[in-house]
């Protein structure tokens, strides 16, 4: 599907047309799932968020302004569901380590089996920085896009880009020392 089938789409959803809608839903469910897996680490917590991003999605579809990308639309409200819930994940953690035991562990796998690179990215990068390298290198977004969806310029997500690469180069030198995500066949 292009973004003209996706302009196409959202201007029938406006229009009342809940198949348009669900095509909509169909088509990026499953890309804003796994990156809201990989940011928040928890299953339910991602599903929590993707319920509520779509939820939101539709009930401010009137405000969406169709000759803008769909997918950085709908990317930008998971972000914020994310951070939401990351929040209340930050207090759940707490009251798990208060109470040693008393809870649920924490799962904390990598949800898309990069040997623990993106669990780590999610821990050792700010939010921002994590969000732009996943849109950028497991979703494949270019930097325009990213830039878009997160409301941020093309060079703020080019700095955070190298920013965040240095941090992961530094964090698996001793485990990796051949590591280099520049030379992986991305550039920016």
């Amino acid at each position: 599907m292009s973004i003209d089938k996706d302009r196409e789409l959202a201007v029938s959803a406006k229009s009342g047309d809940a198949a348009a809608f669900e095509a909509l839903v169909t088509r990026y469910e499953t890309p804003v799932f796994r990156y809201l897996l990989a940011r928040l680490g928890h299953r339910a917590d991602a599903e929590d968020a993707l319920q509520e991003a779509f939820v939101s999605a539709y009930r401010y579809l009137q405000s969406f302004n169709v000759e803008q990308s769909f997918r950085a639309w709908i990317y930008t409200i998971a972000i914020r569901e994310a951070g939401r819930i990351g929040k209340r994940q930050t207090r759940r953690r707490w009251v798990e380590r208060l109470f040693a035991g008393s809870g649920e562990p924490v799962d904390d796998t990598d949800p898309v089996g990069d040997h623990g690179v993106w669990a780590l990215a999610r821990q050792a990068l700010p939010v921002q920085q994590f969000t732009a390298l996943w849109l950028y290198y497991h979703e494949q977004w270019d930097v325009g896009e990213v830039a878009a969806g997160l409301g941020r310029s093309s060079s703020w997500v080019k700095v955070n880009l190298h920013r965040a690469r240095g941090v992961l180069r530094k964090r698996l030198q001793p485990a990796s020392p051949a590591l280099d995500l520049e030379s992986e066949g991305k550039r920016v």
